[in-house]
């Protein structure tokens, strides 16, 4: 048992990112040291073409596909869970790697609903149907298998808070409707489906919001990169949060983050 005191407040396992495609959390993930990626949406072309900008040799960094194995065939929906899985498992164990990507959690759930849906069993006079690759797009979810749908998101994260490596987590958020007329109120939350999105950010240590502001019209327009920690009102449910000394918001400064990060040190996979 420790005391408090002893605590290495600069040590963060578990990170989620979270933003508007384009926003720069891909490539913010992959300046992480030693880094592999779970490429679960297949979009990191433009993540690829920013590294060289700045200066990163992309012959660095492992990663895997999620609709695509190692041998090159294609992984089917109702198999990128168990596809996903094992590639982590291996990323875990090779040492080589000090940071595990997983891009994005947007698309996770969809390997997750799959997977439920691959284990259904109908019972005899049930109404809900065998779902297999052929009728998957229109399968819908039962009350109780959104409860294991939420199981599946718990114990996602807190497997890989076991590895003891700096995981980080990519996400969408969605701006939503609640309530009808002068009522209504648009909430801001993660693009994760039922009462999980409300949830999830609570099971890691940080949750930071990279962003994106144009300046300029035309050929001259500008970007600007800015990261921000912590909730911007009443309705942004994305569960902002950051254990690291940083300010509200900032211009995103990928070294300032990564140098307080550092990979837990004697955890096993």
């Amino acid at each position: 048992m420790k005391t408090l005191d002893t605590l290495d407040v600069n040590r963060a396992t578990t990170i989620m990112l979270v933003g508007a495609p384009g926003s720069g959390k891909t490539t913010l993930a992959l300046q992480f040291p030693r880094p592999y990626i779970f490429d679960a949406d297949n979009k990191l072309r433009g993540p690829l073409r920013h590294l060289k900008e700045i200066g990163i040799d992309p012959s660095t960094i492992k990663y895997d596909h999620g609709t695509v194995d190692e041998k090159g065939d294609k992984v089917k929906p109702m198999m990128r869970w168990a596809h996903m899985v094992k590639c982590i498992q291996a990323a875990a164990k090779d040492d080589t790697i000090d940071t595990i990507i997983i891009d994005s959690g947007t698309a996770i759930q969809e390997y997750i609903k799959s997977d439920i849906f691959r284990q259904r069993v109908p019972r005899a006079g049930s109404a809900t149907p065998l779902v297999t690759e052929s009728n998957l797009n229109r399968a819908q979810l039962t009350e109780p298998e959104w409860g294991i749908y939420a199981r599946y998101w718990n114990d996602l994260v807190t497997e890989v808070q076991t590895i003891g490596k700096i995981v980080i987590f990519t996400m969408h958020f969605e701006n939503r409707q609640i309530g009808k007329g002068d009522a209504a109120l648009t909430e801001v939350s993660l693009a994760v489906q039922g009462a999980t999105r409300y949830k999830i950010a609570g099971l890691f240590s940080d949750v930071l919001n990279p962003y994106t502001e144009t300046e300029g019209f035309g050929t001259n327009i500008t970007v600007k990169r800015y990261i921000r920690t912590i909730p911007t009102n009443i309705s942004d449910q994305r569960g902002l949060q950051s254990s690291f000394d940083l300010p509200p918001v900032m211009e995103l400064d990928a070294k300032r983050i990564v140098e307080q990060v550092r990979p837990t040190k004697g955890a096993t996979a």
